[in-house]
């Protein structure tokens, strides 16, 4: 333990002797047995074995040094105050576990503004999971979440930090306290600097809710930034969700070889200096898979993305970024020490850049260094006026079959080496020269109709008789797969852009609602079809699913969210889907999502005795008959579901799926055209509103097709 850290624990241990409470002696307890259990209503006395003797103090905890293979559980709906500070290391197949025990909301760690709500201190092989944490006090400090300290000379082995909220941590930054936020982070791992050949093997960082985290969410590496060997090995960073960090949302450091997929960060970098994803002074890592969405920057950065200064090997593959608007993607930074001997590939970018310009900075990569960025698909509305990007590219920067789908009036700068690349819409006087270039429709399939989700970026598939199918220059080590996942041959043309398929139909898509507003009474519609919602006086907002946030409905008569007209043909094929999670799963039927008739509605995605099912009706009439298909099993009150329900006019079917399963099938052939109003929350029977939701829906799309089974498995991924 650092001398700070000594006063501060001497410090903290008189103020509680002083307000008579009790301190446990801070010389370590050996532990005893292999499982210990901390209760509220337990007490230090107890042996802190079983369920019936637990301890109840952090003290407690703090003061003992666990065995390999022991067990910390906090009971479920406890609550406790300070940091958290297990002692003692695992091993390789029998870590430390600090997890939670019994039923309810997960345990709270609050750390009220100490240095860190939980710390490891060169420790080896400790998980920390199914914990709630958070951090904050009346003013901002340097403070985490969770902080792994190394303070020795060598390699830490197997910390894993899984399945964790973390949130209202109120930390802090500026250039006093050093280069790099890594003791003042949502997740911060930091490594002393008076050694250069410490690090990690063996990090996962899996699963994890971070939300009002400052400065940063994640982040691996050092406080001066500089002067280490790339030593941290075996790192995953995966299925993450970060909203509004103060700064950097995953930030990797001195990092070998470092797997980063299928994180989602949205809102951040409003308060400090950052980017989103990023990394430097690191060797071979894949970034792939994320989706960020509305980096901002208060100082400098801001992209979604970075490939930073002492770099080499990075590969950036299979992202999804939207709305960021100081742009998509950048390298830092330049000369000897710049990003080197990357590849940015198979990436999709909608209205990135408005603040700035899509791709800053392209003169970062490295002197003499190769940078390869192809088949990514780039768009900008017309009201996006971001330049492509604005400086001087060398010559070693090659870009090939790329589509830039630039309606707004920016242009590019200088430089690079081009080939086989898309240039559609604005065409400015710096476009750049390339031989084989297009400058035709690619005919995506729904431009600009990109969404939430990783699935929503299917907008940018590419319709039969595209130019852009089939046309490209062949690059050899491509991947092999495509952005949605198809084959990319190593030996036949590929197609331009960041799609690889067949050529598709036009988009279906007639109504996209995320609900991501979060206040006031307008959910708008991203399918860009223009069908607005009206949320009417007994619906507000909640916590969303799949983003920010979602729609409440109370189950009363003025709780749903209106849609004028119909957004579909319900006489042809159409499909329903959204996520549910419900109050109460029993009583009357639920209606998720309906559009009116005179007198019913055609269809009926509801909740009915306990069960999800998607019910069809053969007329306007009461007397029509009803199709229904139903859920195999029963749904659990406040739980989160994807709910979709799909009609096929051509086999005549119905089918339901719940998560992207499907529960089944059943024939129908007798669909009709309803002319009413849209509805969210309830639907239509004997010609008056019935079925009232009582839950919060999200993420609402209406399509007019029946989605394949893969389809619907990708919403349910999102």
């Amino acid at each position: 333990m650092s001398t700070a850290r000594k006063r501060l624990a001497l410090v903290t241990a008189v103020a509680l002797s002083l307000a008579g409470m009790s301190v446990v002696t801070a010389t370590s307890a050996q532990a005893a047995c292999s499982t210990y259990y901390v209760s509220p209503t337990g007490s230090d006395s107890n042996t802190g074995c079983s369920t019936s003797a637990p301890w109840q103090s952090l003290a407690q905890v703090n003061a003992t040094t666990f065995a390999a293979g022991a067990q910390v559980l906090f009971q479920d709906g406890g609550s406790w105050t300070g940091t958290l500070h297990p002692l003692g290391s695992g091993t390789s197949g029998s870590p430390i576990v600090v997890s939670n025990y019994g039923s309810g909301s997960a345990p709270i760690i609050a750390g009220a503004g100490a240095a860190e709500a939980v710390y490891l201190d060169n420790q080896s092989y400790v998980t920390i999971e199914n914990l709630e944490i958070t951090n904050t006090a009346a003013t901002a400090a340097v403070r985490s979440g969770i902080e792994v300290q190394n303070d020795t000379s060598g390699i830490l082995s197997g910390i894993s930090i899984i399945d964790n909220d973390i949130h209202d941590v109120l930390g802090y930054w500026s250039s006093s306290e050093g280069v790099q936020p890594t003791n003042s982070s949502g997740i911060a791992f930091n490594l002393n600097d008076s050694s250069t050949t410490n690090g990690w093997n063996g990090v996962t960082i899996q699963g994890n809710t971070l939300t009002n985290t400052d400065v940063g969410a994640i982040y691996l590496g050092s406080l001066n930034g500089t002067g280490h060997n790339i030593a941290t090995s075996n790192v995953v960073i995966e299925n993450n969700t970060i909203t509004n960090a103060g700064g950097n949302d995953i930030v990797c450091v001195y990092c070998a070889s470092p797997l980063v997929q299928y994180n989602v960060a949205s809102a951040s970098g409003w308060r400090y200096s950052g980017a989103g994803l990023w990394t430097a002074l690191s060797t071979n890592g894949v970034w792939q898979y994320n989706e960020v969405t509305d980096q901002g920057r208060a100082g400098s950065d801001g992209e979604a993305f970075d490939i930073d200064h002492g770099t080499s090997g990075t590969i950036l593959q299979y992202n999804y970024s939207h709305a960021n608007p100081y742009g998509f993607q950048e390298y830092c930074c330049g000369g000897s020490t710049g990003a080197a001997t990357s590849i940015v590939r198979y990436n999709i970018s909608q209205n990135d850049g408005a603040s700035n310009s899509v791709l800053p900075h392209q003169a970062y990569v490295g002197t003499g260094s190769t940078a390869n960025f192809y088949n990514n698909t780039i768009y900008l509305s017309a009201s996006d006026n971001a330049p492509i990007y604005g400086d001087a590219a060398p010559t070693g920067l090659n870009y090939d079959n790329n589509i830039f789908y630039k309606l707004g009036t920016g242009g590019y700068g200088t430089g690079g080496t081009w080939s086989h690349n898309v240039f559609y819409g604005n065409h400015p006087t710096s476009e750049p020269s390339d031989t084989a270039k297009l400058t035709t429709d690619p005919l995506f399939s729904s431009p600009g109709g990109g969404g939430n989700g990783l699935a929503s970026a299917a907008a940018y598939e590419l319709q039969g008789g595209s130019p852009a199918l089939g046309s490209g220059e062949l690059i050899s080590g491509n991947g092999g797969l495509d952005f949605f996942g198809n084959a990319v041959s190593s030996t036949a043309a590929p197609n331009r852009g960041a799609y690889n398929g067949s050529g598709v139909s036009a988009a279906t898509l007639r109504g996209y609602w995320t609900f991501d507003e979060g206040t006031g009474t307008t959910a708008a519609d991203s399918s860009g079809s223009g069908h607005t919602g009206t949320l009417e006086a007994g619906a507000s907002w909640t916590t969303g699913v799949v983003g920010a946030h979602a729609v409440s409905l109370t189950g009363a008569s003025n709780s749903y969210v209106d849609v004028p007209g119909p957004v579909v043909d319900t006489s042809q094929s159409y499909t329903a889907a959204l996520w549910v999670k419900l109050n109460s799963v029993t009583g009357s039927n639920q209606t998720f999502t309906s559009i009116d008739g005179t007198n019913i509605s055609p269809f009926y995605l509801q909740l009915t005795s306990g069960k999800f099912a998607f019910v069809a009706r053969s007329s306007d009439s009461t007397s029509s008959t009803a199709t229904q298909v139903t859920a195999t099993s029963a749904a659990t009150a406040g739980t989160w579901y994807q709910v979709t329900g799909v009609y096929d006019n051509s086999a005549h079917t119905l089918a339901l799926y719940v998560d992207g399963t499907l529960q089944g099938t059943a024939s129908f052939s007798s669909p009709w055209t309803a002319s009413g109003d849209t509805v969210i929350g309830r639907a239509k029977w004997k010609a008056a509103s019935v079925d009232f939701t009582n839950g919060a829906i999200d993420d609402v799309h209406l399509y007019a097709q029946a989605l394949s089974a893969s389809a619907v498995a990708a919403l349910a991924a999102e």
